[in-house]
């Protein structure tokens, strides 16, 4: 199951997490997984190389931000994999992220 924040992502998200050569050798520093968030503007991702789309070219603003999660949230919903209540939630998070929002 694919919930919102993954289907309309920010970031990359990993169930590993990158580490050094020799770094902790045969254990399992941390098994929360890695975040990599995506760069703000086209021109942010091509000075460091990012082959990632980056925010602004995934969502023109925000509101087309919200209504992918809208969306993705119904979609589950209509599966039966999410609540009502559920929808809800992803939406009212979505409204109060600032993604796709003016940076100044």
């Amino acid at each position: 199951i694919r919930l919102p924040d993954v289907n309309v992502p920010i970031a990359t998200y990993m169930g590993w997490n990158l580490g050094s050569e020799g770094f902790a050798k045969g254990s399992l520093c941390s098994v929360i997984g890695s975040t990599i968030p995506f760069s703000i503007t086209k021109l942010d991702r091509q000075k460091s190389g990012d082959p990632r789309l980056s925010i602004k070219e995934r969502y023109v603003n925000h509101d087309a931000y919200v209504n992918q999660i809208k969306e993705a949230s119904k979609r589950l919903l209509k599966k039966r994999l999410l609540l009502k209540d559920d929808v809800d939630f992803y939406v009212e998070l979505a409204r109060k992220r600032d993604i796709g929002l003016p940076r100044h």
